[in-house]
């Protein structure tokens, strides 16, 4: 019985340590949105946040610059909808941050509606940038 049970340690230990180490940096930092779930604001995805755009703005690559490029961008909307009250860079070129910043200031959102009530929603936008040509 114990020997069964320190083998049972000893593998549940190995797993755990090949799992730590093949991770990579990125997928260890942790949004704010998944820290604090109820924080009075619903995390909700890009394609959801997408979905409830009602006025959109393109982001412009900035003049001189001529490559592709994504920017991730959290943003959080007020559960009355229209413009976000939040936009902060999580990742992505600094020379293409400003643009998608400016764009997505400009976006309008519809209100979310949850168990026939509006909330508060948040979650991250991928910006992606395509050169000319």
């Amino acid at each position: 019985m114990i020997r069964t049970l320190s083998t049972v340690l000893l593998l549940f230990a190995s797993a755990m340590s090949l799992e730590q180490t093949s991770r990579s940096p990125q997928t260890e930092s942790v949004r704010p949105c998944t820290l604090h779930p109820v924080n009075g604001r619903m995390c909700v995805s890009d394609e959801m946040l997408r979905g409830l755009v009602i006025r959109y703005v393109a982001p412009k690559l900035p003049e001189g610059t001529n490559k592709n490029g994504e920017v991730v961008l959290h943003a959080i909307i007020p559960a009355t909808g229209g413009k976000a009250t939040k936009i902060s860079v999580v990742s992505g070129d600094p020379a293409l941050t400003r643009p998608a910043i400016r764009a997505v200031r400009d976006w309008i959102f519809m209100a979310y509606v949850y168990k026939h009530g509006h909330v508060a929603i948040e979650g991250d936008l991928h910006i992606r940038f395509k050169a000319a040509g």
